[in-house]
């Protein structure tokens, strides 16, 4: 990525010394409004894991996510993108990345984007760097990046790699998004998008997120 946007929320004041500073890593579908989604955990006042009057919470939105950091719906620099010659003159600011978003996205890329973050917002080091599911990813991610730099890890429903096992079943979604005649190798418009077989992926998901009682 040529240029890079990163959409995130802070709550509290960050210290003179710029070291209570806490990150909170989303899950994979979430925004960055930790109060949204994470009321009970946030706020002003000691009941409040993240006190908020003691504490400089910051959380970023993903890269490759939709709500507000650079991904596939975010429009291109102009001349990016894969077109050569001639065509790169049709390639616009209006014109998203789509299928021609960088792919993968890893959590040590977003570690390297927030920790550049959090040095422009004059943060020196991190209290605590906590989340659940891929935010407990991102918390493992930022311990092995800058162990100098995070004084605790509160991981929630993680892990530190996927089994064979997880990884069949991603790619089944994936499938079932692919198979959408909709699909297009992710070349589609906004009036036509594959939601047949994003529907079929998320049933599939959410059978496997919990368990019988």
């Amino acid at each position: 990525l040529a240029r890079c946007t990163l959409a995130y929320t802070c709550y509290g004041e960050l210290n003179a010394a710029g070291d209570n500073a806490a990150i909170v890593g989303h899950s994979l579908t979430s925004n960055s409004n930790v109060h949204e989604w994470w009321a009970e955990m946030i706020g002003e006042g000691e009941r409040y894991a993240l006190d908020t009057t003691k504490l400089f919470v910051v959380c970023v939105n993903y890269l490759g996510s939709p709500y507000g950091s650079t991904s596939p719906v975010t429009p291109m620099p102009a001349g990016a993108g894969d077109a050569d010659g001639d065509d790169k003159a049709a390639v616009t600011e209006q014109a998203r990345y789509g299928a021609d978003f960088p792919a993968p996205v890893t959590m040590r890329d977003n570690v390297a984007a927030q920790y550049a973050l959090l040095r422009e917002l004059g943060v020196t080091r991190l209290r605590c760097v906590l989340g659940g599911s891929m935010g407990s990813m991102l918390a493992l991610e930022w311990a092995a990046c800058h162990p100098d730099f995070v004084g605790s890890v509160v991981m929630i429903a993680g892990c530190g790699r996927h089994t064979d096992w997880q990884i069949g079943i991603s790619e089944a979604h994936r499938q079932a998004i692919y198979a959408d005649h909709k699909w297009k190798g992710g070349r589609y418009g906004d009036d036509a998008p594959p939601n047949a077989g994003l529907a079929t992926a998320r049933m599939m998901a959410m059978l496997q997120y919990s368990a019988p009682a």
